[in-house]
């Protein structure tokens, strides 16, 4: 009868220190693809620029593009300094690209006939960075050469914010405001009589 009892014991504690190791190796496993999980997890870090640094990046680099439209007035020194300045100002917020470049330069070609249709008041700056038209002339061909070149520019000024943001790799938050920054820009430096949109969505002439 003893050695029947001592088999039980011995049964019943082989069966208790197999449920725990059974209960360790599952929380083992469990820790293990975890940690898995957690190495394959893609951290995403992004950068916030303050927002005086931008804007003087903003400020010079749309004043090369304006610079574009006045290319006889242009003297090849003052074009030095300019873009040296917007290296001294953008040594951390990068603004410069082969994107950027060919962007900038489509948008040079064609600024001087922009600018046209600006003084005429068909087209205005948007509180987006976008060119509206805000008064087609009543010429059909015409009106559609205006249209043609607002969605020409829009394209090339949309891929240039799309540029700066991916190489900064911008915070969401600032990659949604760089927009505001660059039409602020565009308001600060429209002519007299340019149609212009305020931040709060009304236009005016400015």
């Amino acid at each position: 009868m003893e050695k029947e009892k001592d088999k039980k014991k011995k049964a019943s504690f082989s069966a208790i220190i197999g449920g725990y190791l059974m209960k360790l190796s599952r929380i083992l496993t469990a820790g293990m693809l975890l940690g898995a999980l957690v190495g394959c997890a893609t951290v995403n870090i992004y950068v916030t620029f303050p927002e005086e640094k931008i804007r003087k990046a903003v400020e010079s680099f749309e004043d090369q593009i304006d610079q574009g439209a006045s290319l006889i007035k242009e003297r090849f020194f003052a074009l030095l300094a300019t873009e040296a300045y917007a290296q001294e100002l953008s040594r951390d917020l990068k603004m410069d690209s082969p994107k950027i470049r060919e962007a900038a330069r489509l948008r040079k070609s064609w600024a001087a006939e922009l600018n046209g249709y600006r003084r005429a008041g068909f087209v205005g700056e948007s509180n987006r960075f976008e060119i509206i038209v805000v008064s087609a002339p009543s010429d059909s061909a015409v009106a559609e050469k205006v249209r043609a070149l607002a969605g020409k520019e829009n394209t090339q000024r949309m891929a240039i914010l799309e540029e700066i943001s991916s190489i900064n790799n911008m915070a969401p938050t600032q990659k949604n405001q760089l927009p505001a920054f660059f039409a602020e820009q565009r308001r600060n430096s429209a002519a007299t009589g340019d149609w212009i949109q305020m931040p709060d969505g009304t236009w005016k002439r400015k």
